[in-house]
C-alpha cells in the first residue's frame, strides 16, 4: 500500500462517540508526519492559510493538536477563546470558540488538500474529522461554515 494512501486506523469507544485527545508537548513532533503524512509541511502550511484567509484578526501563533479515536485529526489555534470567521465562498459569518474554529478550518484544509498528491490520505482525514464534527454541539454551525 503506497505510504499516502495509508488508512489511518484508531480503535472507536464502544458507544459510538468519537473523542478527541490533545497530543501532549512530548509527541507533538511525531503527531504531523504520522498523520499527515510525507507532504505534513504542506497540510500544516495549509491549514494556517486556511486560517487566515477565514479570519483576519488571525496573525499566527501556538496551535494545539488532537487526535480523534476514529483515526481523525485535527489542529486549533489557541492565542484567543474565539475567531471571527467569514467564508465569502458560502457567506458563513459567526464566531467560533477556538478548537471549533479549528476543527472548520482544519476540515477545510484537508478537503482542498484531497484534490491534490496524496488526496486519498486527505479525503479519508477529513471524512474522519466530518464524523467527529456531526457529533458536537456546534456541529450546523461547522457544517454551515464547511457548505
Amino acid at each position: 500500500m503506497d505510504h499516502d494512501q495509508q488508512v489511518l486506523a484508531a480503535p472507536e469507544a464502544e458507544s459510538g462517540l468519537i473523542t478527541a485527545q490533545l497530543v501532549p508537548c512530548e509527541q507533538r513532533l511525531n503527531f504531523l508526519p504520522q498523520r499527515f503524512g510525507p507532504h505534513f509541511l504542506l497540510a500544516e502550511n495549509t491549514i494556517y492559510d486556511t486560517m487566515g484567509r477565514l479570519c483576519s484578526a488571525y496573525t499566527g501563533g501556538f496551535w494545539a493538536f488532537y487526535l480523534l479515536s476514529n483515526g481523525g485529526a485535527f489542529m486549533a489555534p489557541t492565542d484567543a477563546l474565539a475567531y471571527h470567521v467569514e467564508c465569502e465562498g458560502n457567506g458563513y459569518e459567526g464566531w467560533l470558540e477556538a478548537t471549533v474554529a479549528g476543527m472548520g478550518v482544519t476540515a477545510m484544509a484537508l478537503n482542498r488538500l484531497s484534490f491534490m498528491h496524496g488526496g486519498a490520505r486527505y479525503a479519508d482525514l477529513f471524512y474522519r474529522l466530518r464524523e467527529y464534527i456531526s457529533q458536537q454541539p456546534q456541529a450546523r454551525q461547522l457544517f454551515a461554515l464547511l457548505d
